[in-house]
């Protein structure tokens, strides 16, 4: 890992309203903006044309920038209205902040109908693969942050579905040669797919003799009076050919996990059977009636770190057009394990799209309470209905639910099978690597609100107090022994008392559930052998990981890359456990530490 998880940062300037590298000595697009876009790089290679002809296209471009090249692209596509599969990837070493974005596209936004969005959940400047979904989740955006070499490196190694067109547009090369370097360029054609193109800004001669001595006809386009020349490369090579996957799925098990695995691989073309044992999906812990989307971030500089930043931005970011969340945002203040310099650090790595600061007095406006400092607003902080979220997620073609069925007489080596099931299935069903993970109860409130007391956003100190309709909802209680139902209720109602000291808040109605923890609070995501998954113990996390964690699984069965790093599935990998337990025992099964392991380990 290295010692910074974040990216470097790129120096620009404004010049006469261009943006301009100061770096480089060059700015990001020519005067014209899109047009630039359509003439070099989408109407030499027909690139609207071969979409509209396809199931899926992919398109793969050095140097994201501004992104005008992909919101240029998607506008097109928007205007065609075209279904097809897009899966747009970018590599950016030195990604724009947002404000930075909207002010070089300004003359542009009401041609632009993505970049608002796009702004919006921008990924931050955190090393590694983001994922944003679009129109749909038909326009899937991937964007790699860091060096060019280390991201065809992982692109190549990772995505098996091959690549329809490749856009070149770094800066000139004689200014910017780590991106147009031959070991670099010579390796495209490795998965370029039949009729494959390669469009770029730059004639210049080592960049056509290296694709053209990689397997691609170059033709020079005229682009007088703007620029005398661009390049279009054509395979003439042997195609890639992507390998044949499956394409029938089942998983098992109806919760948050289980639907959002079901419909991340809906999304990609995989048809699957979805197998819920109880009568209904979210029949137990998902059927939760507010779950917040966790904002556990770190300040470190580590796997587990990038792992949190990832998670929740993408999580965040993949319900943008969900009915069944709102989004009252987050108050981060300093507190309990959140000192003043950690919350910060936490909120500048995070970036100002996803953590803008708050005075004292706005503070208190949202919390209303004075019981409160000067902190930091996550906007995108979601609350969730459980069972309608699942509900809604389910609700796709390719889905087929079904429920009060045992799927144990299903499995054989035929079927590629994922178990998203919270805990994992016992061992006369299958055969898994020790897993270090159990049970743990745990309780929310909701109350009334007598005094008009009810906060605009989500409060964190030792749990949460949310917003919900006419009332307010306090948890979740930790159990490691399971405590009696007026024993949670009051210890959620000293979560409201800490806020509100003076107020009276009346009891509504409780929720209890059984969350599935692992010794490390990780969830265990990955692949176990060569058919079968898993997706479980995503513990008090569940509405943030899960989502993540079925990205993740979808993207690897769909062979292409997935929004992550290698260390971080490390991170969540099944067997790290047996790797672990060759140092020391099962912390669950050896002798209990009082008061540190729970007692519930099952329904």
């Amino acid at each position: 890992m290295t010692s910074s998880i974040q990216t470097k940062l790129p120096q620009v300037e404004f010049v006469e309203g261009r943006l301009r590298s100061v770096e480089y000595q060059d700015v990001f697009f020519a005067a014209d903006g899109p047009e630039e876009t359509r003439r070099v790089f989408l109407n030499p290679a027909r690139i609207m044309e071969r979409i509209a002809r396809a199931d899926e296209f992919t398109i793969a471009e050095f140097g994201a920038g501004t992104y005008l090249n992909f919101l240029s692209t998607c506008e097109e596509y928007l205007a065609r209205n075209l279904t097809t599969r897009l899966r747009y990837f970018l590599i950016e070493a030195q990604p724009l902040a947002a404000k930075q974005i909207e002010q070089a596209l300004a003359a542009w936004r009401p041609k632009l109908s993505l970049l608002a969005a796009l702004l919006r959940y921008l990924p931050p400047q955190i090393r590694g693969w983001h994922r944003r979904l679009f129109s749909g989740r038909n326009i899937v955006m991937t964007v790699f942050h860091g060096d060019v070499e280390t991201g065809i490196r992982s692109f190549l190694q990772q995505d098996y579905r091959g690549v329809d067109a490749w856009f070149l547009d770094g800066f000139d090369p004689a200014k910017n040669p780590a991106m147009w370097e031959s070991n670099i360029l010579s390796r495209l054609e490795s998965k370029t797919k039949r009729n494959g193109t390669i469009t770029t800004f730059s004639y210049a001669r080592e960049v056509r003799n290296t694709l053209s001595t990689s397997g691609f006809r170059i033709s020079r386009i005229d682009n007088l009076p703007h620029k005398r020349h661009t390049l279009l490369g054509e395979l003439q090579a042997p195609p890639y050919s992507p390998p044949a996957h499956v394409h029938d799925v089942q998983v098992i098990g109806g919760g948050l996990a289980g639907v959002s695995t079901a419909r991340a691989l809906a999304d990609k073309g995989f048809d699957v059977q979805l197998f819920e044992r109880e009568r209904t999906l979210a029949a137990s812990t998902s059927a939760i009636p507010l779950a917040v989307q966790s904002m556990r971030l770190t300040h470190t500089a580590t796997v587990e770190s990038l792992y949190r930043f990832h998670a929740y931005t993408h999580a965040s970011s993949s319900l943008n057009d969900a009915q069944s969340i709102t989004r009252p945002g987050g108050l981060l203040i300093p507190g309990y394990k959140m000192p003043e310099a950690r919350v910060n650090r936490t909120a500048s790595m995070i970036g100002p799209t996803w953590a803008i600061p708050v005075d004292l007095r706005a503070a208190r406006d949202m919390a209303r309470t004075d019981y409160v400092t000067e902190g930091f607003l996550f906007p995108h902080t979601a609350t969730i209905n459980g069972r309608n979220l699942c509900s809604e997620l389910a609700n796709h073609p390719n889905i087929e639910v079904v429920c009060n069925q045992e799927v144990s007489v299903r499995l054989n080596e035929n079927t590629t099978t994922v178990f998203a099931t919270a805990l994992p299935p016992p061992p006369q069903v299958v055969d898994l690597p020790p897993l270090e993970v159990v049970g743990l109860e745990g309780q929310l409130d909701e109350f009334d609100d007598h005094d008009q007391h009810k906060p605009t956003v989500v409060l964190y100190d030792r749990g949460y107090v949310a917003p919900c309709a006419n009332h307010v909802v306090a948890g979740a209680t930790y159990e490691y022994d399971p405590w009696k139902t007026d024993t949670s209720i009051a210890e959620n109602r000293a979560r409201l008392r800490r806020w509100w000291p003076q107020s009276s808040f009346t009891h509504r109605q409780s929720f209890r559930g059984i969350r599935a923890i692992t010794s490390d609070h990780f969830p265990i995501v990955g692949r176990v052998n060569d058919r079968m998954w898993l997706n479980l113990g995503h513990g008090s996390s569940g509405s943030t990981s899960s989502l993540y964690c079925s990205e993740l699984i979808a993207s690897q069965i769909a062979q292409e890359v997935p929004p992550s790093s290698p260390d971080c599935i490390d991170l969540l990998d099944p067997y790290r456990f047996r790797r672990r337990q060759e140092r020391r025992p099962n912390p669950f099964t050896s002798n209990r530490r009082r008061g540190k392991v729970p007692r519930v380990q099952s329904k």
